[in-house]
């Protein structure tokens, strides 16, 4: 029984231990993001960012090791969400626009997902941007993510092909170069941050058109 007792307690404190430290990590990645946004990459420093989060400076260094590998994660976060981890294509959105027996329907639920992510990635472009010059390993975290993001539109375009959703005479190159165009962060920023669009009224615009183009 004593056995039985110490070995529960093992796990709960290593449970909690590592709760605390996902909990730290999601600290740090937000006043993280929150900083780089604000004050740019080369004004930031690991200091500021530490005194935002509440925690010691050494404490940054031991869990993201430098500035670059911060705002690698930072914008890893953007993306996959920070509190449940998630890629893109195993996601609920993505499930259901490759499930719908309806175009539009599909098209809706790809483009209201795929935006969500662009929505918190959009004001950390130019912030990696600006970085990628002297960070090649952010450089290069930036561009296998956007492998994967044309990876992951690509075989949206095939699964709605092969359940005769898009026209017949569709070149599926062509149709994930529009997905990647429309519902990109190009496109996203130049609507919501130059042209004063808000965040609905980019989806509602991308949903009308994307089918206008495909369907």
């Amino acid at each position: 029984m004593i056995m039985l007792l110490s070995m529960v307690t093992s796990k709960t404190q290593r449970r909690t231990q590592a709760e605390r430290s996902a909990a730290t990590r999601r600290k740090i990645l937000r006043a993280a993001r929150d900083i780089f946004i604000s004050d740019g990459y080369t004004a930031t420093t690991m200091t500021r960012i530490a005194e935002r989060a509440g925690v010691a400076v050494q404490t940054v260094y031991f869990v993201f090791h430098t500035k670059g590998e911060l705002l690698t994660k930072v914008y890893e976060a953007a993306v996959l969400g920070d509190r449940h981890p998630t890629p893109p294509g195993e996601t609920d959105w993505y499930q259901r626009a490759s499930t719908s027996r309806d175009g539009r329907q599909a098209i809706a639920a790809f483009v209201s997902g795929a935006a969500a992510i662009l929505r918190r990635t959009a004001p950390l472009e130019a912030v990696v941007q600006t970085a990628s010059p002297t960070e090649p390993v952010l450089q290069a975290a930036h561009e296998h993510g956007e492998q994967l993001r044309a990876q992951g539109y690509r075989r949206l375009v095939d699964t709605l092909m092969q359940r005769g959703l898009l026209r017949e005479d569709t070149d599926p190159g062509e149709a994930t170069d529009v997905l990647l165009s429309i519902v990109g962060p190009h496109m996203y920023a130049t609507l919501t941050t130059d042209r004063g669009w808000n965040h609905q009224k980019y989806v509602d615009w991308a949903s009308r058109s994307v089918p206008c183009l495909l369907l």
